[in-house]
């Protein structure tokens, strides 16, 4: 046990020390060092993730033959023209430093694919990066970019594009030129529009959209196994294709707010006609009245409701089909006045047998729950209606 315990103490101990020495060398001796290790092990990979440097270190443009070179969170300000020097970079890795530009001679890496400038403090991009042919994959999250250069849409071979957390507002048309992209993720911005050319992107299987100011989802061309979330938008509507394959939340429409004006309107004339059906309903069954009269009342008034029921679903179509961008009313919509007929039909049947139900019932009860029949089941009825009528137009729009 002895031996053991000496054993690991001199274990700790050699760590320690050899910890402590890797922590006195200067940044430059440890860059020094990776350069000779990778270029006795043949690699043509250089990773100088997190060594605090200010600076790119002018020996790595003599690398010439370097093929990934990650400088990520470091304390880098800006990027040397002399970039273009590393003309067989496939991957570079700038993310989690102090940037706010980047050079345009980031054109010239013509064998670039893979580009990371997450974490930067960004606000344009050069036009000469739509010269970067080969690149596949562009991470620009969390920077400070207010617009994209329509030269993005020069990238033919790019298949995923990351840009939350900027400042954008739009995306530019030619975005819809990028005929291989897969993923695009543009989460918590400002976008406000999207462009119908992205309905060009055939391949796209992945849309980020979370937390934008988007009021609308333009019809897109995407693969069947697709996904797409809108959480977070204040949408008048939601189209079918999200609802089917993606993330949405119901409620989200209800941030528009036209849509949230007309929903309290509604909700405040059902309240208004529930209460003077009420009214009315307490003076007639304060009168005597016979068995058929009873019963022939409540026929009617079931039948009254079940049409107010349909004007309104009727009423909630025709203005949810002027809010949209054109054509017809679609087919499907008017399975809500069907299911509002329905919901009428079965109210009607219920009310009516289950007033002469109680008619022969106990007399002390009668009139209080034919009160109850007379407001209950049309009140409930209407607002079903209400809420079944906004969250299907909302999902259809």
């Amino acid at each position: 046990m002895k031996r053991l315990l000496i054993t690991l103490l001199t274990t700790v101990l050699v760590c320690s020390m050899g910890y402590a020495q890797e922590n006195n060398r200067t940044p430059e001796e440890i860059i020094l060092e990776r350069i000779a290790e990778m270029q006795q092990n043949g690699d043509s990979e250089l990773d100088l993730i997190g060594l605090n440097l200010t600076e790119v270190p002018s020996v790595i443009f003599e690398l010439t033959n370097l093929t990934k070179l990650d400088l990520s969170y470091n304390m880098l300000t800006s990027i040397p023209s002399e970039i273009d020097m590393l003309g067989q970079l496939e991957m570079l890795g700038l993310s989690g430093n102090q940037l706010t530009e980047i050079p345009p001679e980031i054109g010239n890496l013509s064998q670039l694919r893979e580009l990371y400038i997450t974490n930067n403090q960004i606000t344009t991009l050069p036009s000469e990066i739509g010269m970067l042919g080969q690149l596949k994959v562009l991470g620009l999250i969390s920077n400070q970019l207010t617009e994209i250069p329509p030269e993005i849409g020069n990238l033919s071979q790019l298949e995923v594009l990351r840009l939350s957390g900027n400042q954008l507002t739009d995306i530019p048309p030619e975005i819809g030129n990028l005929s291989q992209l897969r993923e695009l993720h543009i989460t918590n911005s400002q976008i406000t529009t999207l462009p119908l050319e992205l309905s060009n992107l055939e391949q796209l299987s992945y849309l980020n959209l979370r937390n934008n100011q988007l009021n609308e989802i333009p019809e897109l061309n995407m693969r069947p196994d697709a996904y797409i979330s809108t959480r977070g938008n204040p949408l008048l509507s939601i189209p079918f294709y999200v609802r089917a394959t993606g993330d949405f939340g119901v409620a989200d429409y209800l941030k528009n707010p036209v849509v949230w004006y007309v929903k309290w309107i509604a909700i405040a004339v059902a309240g208004l006609l529930a209460i003077y059906v009420m009214f009315r309903a307490s003076r007639w069954l304060a009168r005597p009245f016979s068995r058929s009269v009873a019963i022939n009342s409540i026929r009617g008034l079931a039948i009254a409701w079940t049409m107010a029921l349909l004007g309104f679903t009727g009423a909630l179509i025709i203005f949810s089909n002027g809010m949209r961008s054109g054509g017809s009313i679609p087919l499907d919509w008017f399975v809500i006045p069907v299911v509002a007929l329905i919901v009428g039909i079965i109210g009607y049947i219920v009310s009516v047998n289950l007033a002469k139900y109680l008619w022969d019932s106990v007399d002390v009860l009668r009139r209080l729950l034919f009160l109850g029949i007379a407001v209950a089941i049309p009140t409930v009825a209407i607002q079903a209606g209400c809420v079944f009528g906004f969250v299907y137009l909302a999902n259809s729009l």
